[in-house]
């Protein structure tokens, strides 16, 4: 597999844009800024976290893939989600409450 990186310092990791499988021509252009990574079929799939948004990188040093979560405003499933958790604690304090604890 090959990854277009993020042009820019080579550092360790690097901003992963697209990958490209062997068999697949290269746009042209961009070159240099591809690494082969050899044991890749597809990159790892990424974590559901309520609020965050996974950003592919690449380990330029191990030729690992890995996801980095950065902060992403909440879908409107993710608000509801957390709003019926939130009534659901409500309504229990509610009931301990009202009910004695019952």
């Amino acid at each position: 597999m090959y990854i277009l990186i993020k042009q820019g310092d080579p550092q360790e990791k690097a901003l992963v844009l697209a990958a490209y499988h062997k068999e697949t021509s290269l746009p042209t252009g961009y070159e240099d800024q591809f690494i082969e990574f050899e044991n890749y079929e597809q990159p790892p799939m990424p974590e559901s976290i309520i609020g965050k948004r996974p950003v592919l990188y690449a380990n330029l040093v191990t030729k690992e893939l890995f996801y980095e979560y950065v902060d992403a405003p909440l879908t409107q499933d993710e608000r509801i989600i957390l709003l019926e958790e939130r009534l659901t604690f409500i309504q229990q304090a509610l009931d301990d409450l009202l009910l004695g604890g019952m």
